[in-house]
C-alpha cells in the first residue's frame, strides 16, 4: 500500500507510542441506548460520506465521547479479552478466518470448516447503526482515507479541564469542516493517553490477524491506519449515508 495510506502497527509499539495513566473524570463514559439520532447533526464535506459532527457519546467535539470495543455496542469498565463479547475459551468467536479443523476422538477424526470470514461489521455489531439508526454506521479505512487526503488538516490546542488538549480540523474545499481532539485508549482497566494523536476505529477488522481490527490515527504531522486489538476501547466517528437532509 501507498506509504501515508497504510501503517501496519503491533501492539506491541502502540505501547511505546501512547503513555499509562488512570482513567480519569475527563473521560467519562455514559452507557446508554437510546436512539440518538435526533441529536447527531452531519456535516458535508463534499466526501462519499457525510460525517457526523461529533464522537458518539460526546456533547461536542472538544470531547472524545464513549469508548468501545470493535464490534460492541456498550461502554464498560474493562476492555480486555476476557470481557470482550465475540471472546470465549481462549478463542475470538466471530468476525474470524476461515479454517480448517480437525476435531472428534481417534480414530474418528473429522476436518471440519470453522470461521464466517466476515471482515466488516454487521450492522446489529456497529454501534454507530445501533444507536443513531440505519442511515449511520462506521466508516470504512477508504472513507477515512478519503477524508484525511482531500480535506486540508490543520491543528491548534486548547486548555480544558485543566490539561492541553490538542484539536485537529479537517476542512474540504466547499469550505466546511469538523474536528477531532486527541483522545486516546482504553486497554484492560487503564487509560492510555495519546499525545497528540486522533485515534478511532474503522468499520473493518485485519484480514490476516482476525484478532485485530482497524484505526485511524492521526495528528498535525503524519497520519495512517494501524492496527489494535479489538477487545481495546476507542472513540467512534459515525458516517451518514441516508438520502434526506438534516439540518
Amino acid at each position: 500500500m501507498k506509504k501515508n495510506t497504510f501503517i501496519a502497527g503491533m501492539i506491541a509499539i502502540l505501547y511505546i507510542v501512547f503513555s499509562c495513566e488512570k482513567p480519569s473524570s475527563s473521560i467519562s463514559q455514559e452507557s446508554t441506548s437510546e436512539n440518538l439520532e435526533t441529536e447527531m447533526p452531519y456535516v458535508d464535506l463534499g466526501l462519499s460520506v457525510k460525517w457526523a459532527s461529533k464522537n458518539i457519546g460526546a456533547k461536542s467535539y472538544l470531547e472524545p465521547g464513549n469508548f468501545y470495543a470493535w464490534g460492541e455496542t456498550e461502554v464498560k469498565m474493562k476492555y480486555y479479552a476476557d470481557s470482550y463479547l465475540f471472546y470465549e475459551d481462549g478463542k475470538f468467536t466471530s468476525y474470524i478466518n476461515i479454517t480448517n479443523e480437525l476435531v472428534g476422538n481417534p480414530p474418528n477424526y473429522e476436518w471440519v470448516e470453522v470461521g464466517d470470514g466476515l471482515v466488516t461489521l454487521c450492522p446489529d455489531d456497529d454501534v454507530a447503526t445501533k444507536l443513531l439508526g440505519k442511515d449511520w454506521r462506521m466508516p470504512t479505512p477508504d472513507e477515512w482515507n478519503e477524508l484525511l487526503m482531500k480535506c486540508k488538516l490543520t491543528t491548534s490546542h486548547h486548555r480544558i479541564d485543566g490539561k492541553i488538549r490538542w484539536l485537529h480540523t479537517l476542512t474540504a474545499e466547499n469550505g466546511n469542516s469538523i474536528s477531532f481532539i486527541d483522545n486516546g485508549h482504553y486497554y484492560d482497566k487503564g487509560f492510555w493517553a495519546a499525545g497528540t494523536f486522533a485515534s478511532l476505529w474503522t468499520s473493518s477488522r485485519c484480514d490476516g490477524a482476525h484478532q485485530m481490527a482497524i484505526i485511524m490515527s492521526f495528528n498535525n504531522r503524519s497520519w495512517g491506519q494501524e492496527y489494535v486489538m479489538r477487545y481495546e476501547g476507542y472513540p467512534v466517528r459515525a458516517v451518514y449515508v441516508g438520502d434526506k437532509d438534516k439540518k
